[in-house]
């Protein structure tokens, strides 16, 4: 039986501390017949000689060395020069399972899917988070709507935005020109599989934990990144007139992006900007007609701090946004003062019981 190559394509930048752990977990799949292309996008630090190094040890590794263009324009180049049946994208801080491109392979392969997904280990330092869409060891959606309702939940939402935990077959990503948008600098991955779904037919779904995804730290402390909100809001419309396209109902969709807006928020409210900035900030997230449109379903939530924000933002009113933060970081900090005396005091109390 001849194996289909799979082509694992993973951009390279700046990344040395992880580097060498991600690609010695693809050296280590049990599945054999795969090209592993590192493409260096012009890292300054050790990165291009580690994957130097590694080509040197195996001939399956192909480094390709550019200059600095940005995750998009590298994957692309990536896309390009892969010679796989199959390619799979790995981001160069994570790792994957030494069974994953086995058994995606033998699911693609077996049943003709267009596509397959695994399921996910977010982790830090201490602390993980398993996410998967179906308890079942194998499921086919059989249609593009069954594809597209993982956009109706929050814990599913993540599969249809991340490249990562899939693995695509490179004749339909090559015959319609899929690539990642070079003028897009965040969600890109959303777009990049929105444009590929359009052609999906059936995917096979693994309840297995294949992808270690690393979260360097919580997400409100990452920091508020200027002039991403329009990317999100441009993932946001892709994701629902996908849906829309297909009859379905977008509920979920607009629900989820409430939950971004707040994030987006919060993050303003937190950064290292003056209040002018702050409320300059906050303008730029009501201006979008996307934002009023949400906020305006949800000003009659059960969730306080989700009422008094959409209120705010249908509003218009920079500075009532920012007083419902500074309220919500009172009672924040009042309520995890609480948590920590109500700790302290039971350990209090199990000290004098011994």
């Amino acid at each position: 039986m001849i194996e289909e190559m799979v082509s694992v394509i993973i951009p390279v930048y700046n990344i040395e501390v992880y580097l060498r752990e991600c690609v010695e977990s693809v050296l280590a799949q049990t599945y054999e017949n795969f090209e592993l292309i590192l493409v260096d996008d012009g890292s300054k630090d050790n990165s291009p000689a580690i994957c130097d190094e590694f080509a040197q040890l195996d001939s399956r590794v192909v480094v390709i060395h550019k200059e600095n263009e940005g995750p998009s324009a590298t994957r692309n180049r990536g896309i390009e020069a892969a010679q796989g049946e199959f390619i799979v994208f790995v981001d160069s801080d994570d790792r994957i399972h030494p069974q994953m491109l086995e058994k995606m392979t033998a699911a693609m392969t077996r049943y003709q899917t267009d596509l397959c997904i695994c399921g996910f280990e977010r982790f830090r330092d201490g602390w993980k988070q398993r996410v998967r869409i179906s308890p079942y060891s194998l499921l086919i959606f059989q249609s593009k709507q069954e594809l597209a309702s993982v956009y109706k939940k929050a814990n599913t939402n993540m599969f249809g935005v991340s490249i990562w935990a899939k693995m695509y077959r490179a004749q339909i990503i090559k015959d319609n020109n899929i690539r990642f948008s070079e003028d897009i600098d965040y969600e890109e991955d959303c777009c990049f599989n929105i444009d590929y779904f359009q052609y999906v037919t059936t995917t096979s779904v693994l309840r297995d934990y294949f992808y270690f995804y690393r979260q360097m730290e919580q997400s409100l402390s990452k920091g508020y990144r200027k002039d991403t909100y329009k990317f999100l809001v441009n993932g946001y419309r892709r994701r629902k007139e996908f849906m829309e396209n297909l009859g379905m109902a977008t509920g979920g969709v607009d629900a989820i992006f409430l939950i971004v807006i707040k994030t987006t928020l919060m993050k303003i409210f937190v950064a290292d900007l003056s209040k002018e900035e702050k409320f300059r900030e906050y303008k730029e997230v009501i201006d979008f007609e996307e934002s009023r449109m949400v906020s305006e379903q949800a000003v009659r939530s059960k969730v306080r701090l989700t009422r008094m924000l959409s209120k705010a933002i249908v509003a218009e009113s920079p500075k009532r946004i920012h007083n419902v933060l500074e309220i919500w970081k009172v009672v924040h900090g009042f309520k995890s003062f609480l948590k920590k005396i109500k700790r302290n005091c039971k350990n209090v109390f199990w000290r004098l019981k011994r």
